[in-house]
């Protein structure tokens, strides 16, 4: 499926740049580590947002954990940077009285 509205697709500067390209915060640093492996980084992040709202708008998703806070949605998918392309799972959320998603957070799929 598709996520609805996917061409509004909204992702946070604030939470690109704070969190998931941040080396030094204490839950993103690991994320940030696994996207540099791309070419991602806190001095570009308009690299990372076009990157993940293009997958949004081209990659397939499955519906999330139930949320009191509106619809979440799944995709898992190849994130390609400025150097290469690493595997991640990105979380959106449609908030109730909302009718378009946001990027919740992402999860990397690293290979074992």
């Amino acid at each position: 499926m598709r996520i609805p509205a996917a061409d509004r697709a909204v992702v946070s500067r604030e939470k690109v740049v704070a969190y998931l390209l941040n080396v030094d915060h204490p839950d993103g640093a690991g994320k940030a580590r696994w996207l540099a492996l791309a070419g991602f980084d806190a001095s570009r992040p308009e690299e990372l947002e076009q990157a993940l709202k293009e997958c949004v708008l081209s990659d397939q998703a499955r519906l999330g954990r139930p949320s009191l806070f509106g619809t979440k949605y799944e995709m898992t998918h190849a994130l390609r940077g400025p150097i290469g392309s690493v595997t991640v799972t990105s979380i959106w959320m449609v908030r109730i009285g909302e009718s378009f998603p946001r990027l919740v957070t992402l999860i990397p799929e690293r290979q074992s």
